[in-house]
């Protein structure tokens, strides 16, 4: 049968069988597209929502490897998610119960099973029973003797440290930015990175008052590094208005430069905010392509500023990376006096 003629697979958000929508999607889409990269868009944009979406984002180098892998490494956290959810599936359970040992509680209260107790003056007197539990919580169900907790009250203050423990996220002040790697200058406008740094980097910040960022990156044909950039990149770009790619250093061969560029646009084409320098573009007075003449290294703020202005002039942030450091420069200046 033609895959033209076979049906779309409905979105999956996690809660069906992964297996079944596999086969439907791969059955679908995988001998039309021959590409694993454009495969795996077509899968994330269109058929994955909800907490599905957001687990399978998480999935590291996913435009770099095969599809079949994705899916088996995807099938593993979503199995390991379901048995997360469990425990607190578990401490439902256990609240029913409790609320039933309440009902059989107030049951006896109520009718009093009545009893014959004769007392040491010799006469006798009715009594109900006597209730030596009060009212029955589900965190107390599985307390030990020994005073250990139970299980729904070790749940509930894991989940209580947890939350205290969250760190709280550093506010990024400056409107506009140049972040790239550790170099010999400071500059209020220049935010350092580092080489090894992931995505949970981004985390530690508060982007939501940064407007324009200047990303300085390293072109290189290491796939496991680029998609860890590319997702360093998206996640700053969620929370800024612009944000444009420059490179910086080159680790690559001149005959790869052009794919390389050609795998970051397609991998950032949902970010509608990035862009991109390309690093053939020519530049100078001679017009050479700008890869042939990035500087090895870069001694000054001043001297980042003029080579960033050559590519993308007027730029706010990069005019806030040569007047900073000038300011900078000049209060050191007036201390010294």
């Amino acid at each position: 049968m033609k895959s033209s003629a076979l049906p779309e697979p409905k979105p999956y958000d996690g809660s069906s069988d992964l297996g079944e929508f596999k086969r439907a999607f791969l059955l679908k889409y995988h001998h039309v597209v021959e590409d694993d990269e454009e495969l795996i868009t077509i899968l994330e944009d269109r058929f994955l929502k909800g907490p599905a979406k957001s687990l399978f984002k998480t999935l590291q180098g996913r435009f770099c490897r095969p599809v079949k892998e994705l899916f088996e490494e995807f099938e593993r956290k979503l199995k390991w998610r379901a048995e997360e959810t469990g425990a607190g599936k578990h401490e439902a359970k256990l609240g029913k119960r409790a609320a039933r040992l309440n009902k059989i509680r107030e049951y006896h209260v109520g009718n009093g099973n009545s009893c014959r107790e004769r007392n040491r003056d010799g006469f006798d007197r009715d009594g109900g029973s006597r209730v030596i539990v009060d009212k029955v919580s589900h965190k107390s169900l599985g307390t030990l003797a020994t005073g250990q907790l139970s299980i729904a009250e070790k749940l509930e203050k894991e989940k209580e440290i947890g939350g205290r423990r969250e760190p709280k996220k550093t506010v990024v002040r400056e409107a506009d930015l140049v972040i790239g790697p550790r170099l010999k200058f400071n500059s209020p406008a220049y935010f350092d990175i580092k080489a090894k740094a992931d995505v949970a980097w981004t985390e530690k910040y508060d982007w939501k008052g940064v407007e324009k960022v200047v990303m300085l990156a390293k072109w290189t044909v290491d796939p496991t590094e680029n998609e860890n950039r590319a997702e360093i990149i998206e996640s700053i770009a969620k929370d800024v208005k612009d944000l444009i790619v420059v490179p910086i250093r080159m680790a690559c061969k001149f005959n790869e430069v052009g794919g390389i560029t050609e795998w970051w646009k397609k991998r950032m084409r949902t970010s509608t905010n990035v862009r991109f320098v390309d690093p053939q573009t020519p530049v100078g007075p001679k017009q050479l392509p700008m890869v042939v003449v990035i500087p090895e290294k870069f001694d000054s703020a001043e001297m980042m500023g003029g080579y960033l202005d050559s590519l993308i002039p007027r730029n706010a942030a990069v005019e806030k990376l040569m007047v900073g450091r000038k300011l900078e420069v000049a209060k050191r200046a007036n201390r010294s006096t």
